[in-house]
């Protein structure tokens, strides 16, 4: 371990090193890869990851249309997300991106700008309302109906259109129970799962129903449950990866990450 921390803190090409040690094999360790976790969130919490990132290009030109968007995602999550985006996927089996929680789809373009960067075939589908939130759990969730209404899938499409993202990112409206099993229905892949929807029913659908069509060593990525709004969220994640698959974290900060099926 205080190799690791030493690796993290002191390398100035942090970042080459990760892309090194994402190809496999891998360390692995109850089913993760840990030795990548450590350093994409040690590296963003007390190492050099932050500056390193921001002086690349594809990052910038993707956050410049998450700033736009209004993501809600903090810098450090979107640079985690530019890591796996980047360093994962290629390692994985094609598959796309699924957002379960889009908002002003800031994460969504910033997902879909690296896809292009990268010359991806990959595709992000964005799903939500785009109509505020639906029904909440009024003992687990602090949140209630028609919270984040302030947002415009029309607009969206628009800002899609305007950068050329068409082929990138398409966002789906609608509830997930609706929408979703269509979006499904033509045989697609998840590579990553991005949850973003704050409220226990709808990380709980999003976790049993992507958990159908991952893709081998496939990534889930969880924005809320550490939040303190979110208490519903995390009962969810510990329902269903923690106690029933009994699935350890990849990563912990700046947000949860875990793979599945767990690596073997």
């Amino acid at each position: 371990m205080q190799e690791l921390i030493a690796l993290a803190t002191s390398n100035p090409e942090l970042l080459n090193e990760i892309s090194r040690l994402s190809i496999r094999p891998w360390a692995l360790d109850r089913g993760r890869a840990i030795q990548l976790g450590h350093l994409r969130g040690w590296g963003l919490e007390y190492g050099s990851l932050v500056d390193e990132i921001g002086r690349q290009q594809d990052f910038r030109d993707a956050m410049e249309l998450a700033r736009t968007r209004g993501s809600l995602l903090t810098p450090a999550k979107l640079m985690n997300l530019y890591m796996l985006i980047k360093f994962g996927l290629p390692q994985l089996e094609h598959g796309d991106i699924v957002e379960f929680g889009s908002y002003k789809g800031g994460s969504a373009i910033f997902m879909a700008s690296l896809l292009r960067s990268l010359g991806s075939t990959a595709k992000v589908f964005a799903l939500d309302t785009y109509a505020g939130m639906p029904d909440t759990d009024a003992v687990r969730d602090l949140h209630h109906k028609g919270d984040f209404i302030d947002t415009n899938v029309e607009d969206f499409r628009n800002t899609i259109r305007a950068n050329g993202l068409d082929a990138w990112v398409t966002p789906v409206q609608g509830v997930f129970s609706d929408t979703f099993p269509a979006l499904m229905a033509d045989g697609r892949k998840i590579a990553l799962a991005h949850v973003d929807c704050d409220i226990y029913d709808g990380v709980k659908y999003a976790i049993n129903e992507a958990k159908r069509f991952m893709v081998k060593d496939g990534y889930f990525v969880f924005d809320d449950p550490l939040h303190g709004s979110c208490l519903g969220a995390m009962q969810a994640i510990e329902e269903t990866l923690l106690h029933a698959d009994k699935l350890f974290a990849e990563q912990m900060y700046p947000h949860p990450v875990y793979r599945y099926p767990p690596l073997a």
